[in-house]
């Protein structure tokens, strides 16, 4: 019997590599039919988000050989989740940078020294801004909300099972949607930063966008063990 493994509702960044340089190559195989995939990952120094107090775990070279066993399907999808995870660490370091920065701005600003821009009603360019991020909001909680019920759900999955490839495919959108909403929602303060009635609301908008920066960075993270999940050693 195939044996099971459980998935964590939800894993902590600094548990697994994030941030990792991804490679794939189709290598030959005995048979004529199908290749073998392999799948490099190799954290990198320079874009690790572990804290001061982290045991250095994940910092060496792991590399997963899938099988020729596996359907076309799915080494497609795992070729995309690669792809994905190259893109998810691009984004993330980006939208990382953008955060500090919004941090320090709005340090430099109180509620004494803090002047509202606009009144209401906003200009058409800065509602419809808003708008689109609150739109891609919404969705990334719909997203967030349907791997964690996925997760509570089959909380024991096997590796390359259907329930595997479900999960797989969740966190591949989860990912898109993260990115897409911190993106709009720091973008819109960097444009916009005193565009808010009070003060303590610029605060809170980077909050948020600090919260879906890092569920981007979780979907990368469960990317990576469902990854592991499909391989062999």
């Amino acid at each position: 019997m195939p044996s099971q493994v459980h998935l964590p509702a939800w894993t902590a960044v600094r548990n697994a590599s994030v941030f990792a340089s991804l490679s794939v190559h189709a290598s030959p195989s005995h048979s004529k039919k199908k290749s073998c995939i392999h799948v490099i990952f190799l954290p990198r120094e320079d874009e690790s988000t572990q804290s001061e107090d982290d045991d250095g775990v994940g910092d060496s070279l792991i590399a997963w050989t899938f099988p020729n066993t596996l359907s076309q399907p799915t080494k497609d999808l795992i070729l995309r989740a690669v792809n994905k995870a190259h893109l998810l660490r691009t984004n993330i370091l980006v939208l990382q940078c953008l955060l500090s920065d919004l941090r320090s701005r709005n340090a430099a600003l109180s509620e004494h020294t803090y002047r509202r821009k606009w009144r209401n009603p906003w200009p058409s360019k800065v509602q419809d801004a808003y708008d689109t991020y609150k739109k891609d909001d919404h969705l990334w909680r719909d997203l967030r909300n349907r791997f964690e019920k996925h997760c509570s759900t089959y909380r024991n999955v096997r590796p390359v099972s259907r329930l595997l490839i479900e999960r797989l495919c969740i966190t591949l959108d989860l990912g898109d949607a993260a990115v897409r909403t911190s993106r709009g929602r720091l973008q819109f303060l960097d444009k916009y930063l005193c565009a808010f009635a009070k003060y303590r609301q610029v605060g809170t908008h980077i909050h948020e966008g600090s919260k879906a920066l890092r569920s981007a960075e979780h979907a990368m993270t469960e990317m990576t063990l469902m990854l592991n999940l499909l391989s062999v050693p």
